[in-house]
């Protein structure tokens, strides 16, 4: 049988996680946790779980689902991963929102970070950033943009010189 469980405290043993847990506040067990491979969830203390013993022998005890209380908000055919504040169970501190019309939404509450061992390709028809600081690698020059105003110095020759302007003219295909 099936039962709702409150965590009371949790051990993690390799690539184990158990959890103390109380059965309807009667009976205190420590529960291993099921989920799918390649996931990895550590619930937040006030998360319910749905746990029981697997033919009524306590020694093989599970939890393999958890609930919080997070607004669900996926239509039919989307798919949500978020992670919760530990300060705030209640709201999502990042999460990935697949939705079913092909956008893939990615929200933080901090930093984003992408690391990758070999290239990494981007394709798209338009790629379009909205900050305000864009680095191109590191340690490298400054970029100036159209209506910068720049300085030219020209060291040799009968126009050498230090010049100053303003960029009125630029690619056709990078827009800032």
């Amino acid at each position: 049988m099936l039962q709702k469980v409150k965590i009371l405290d949790r051990l993690i043993n390799g690539a184990y996680r158990f959890f103390k847990v109380s059965l309807f506040a009667r009976q205190i067990l420590n529960l291993a946790q099921f989920h799918s491979g390649g996931d990895d969830y550590n619930p937040p203390d006030t998360a319910e779980g749905l746990g029981g013993n697997i033919g009524n022998n306590p020694a093989n005890s599970i939890v393999f689902a958890w609930r919080d209380s997070i607004l669900r908000k996926c239509n039919p055919g989307e798919k949500r991963i978020y992670s919760v504040k530990s300060s705030a169970p209640n709201e999502v501190a990042a999460e990935i929102y697949l939705k079913n019309d092909g956008d893939i939404e990615i929200t933080g509450g901090k930093d984003l970070n992408i690391t990758v061992v070999g290239n990494c390709n981007l394709k798209a028809a338009a790629v379009n950033i909205d900050a305000a600081e864009t680095n191109l690698g590191t340690g490298g020059a400054k970029i100036a943009r159209l209506g910068d105003e720049v300085t030219v110095k020209i060291t040799s020759g009968s126009s050498a010189g230090t010049y100053t302007g303003t960029i009125t003219s630029g690619g056709t295909n990078t827009s800032i």
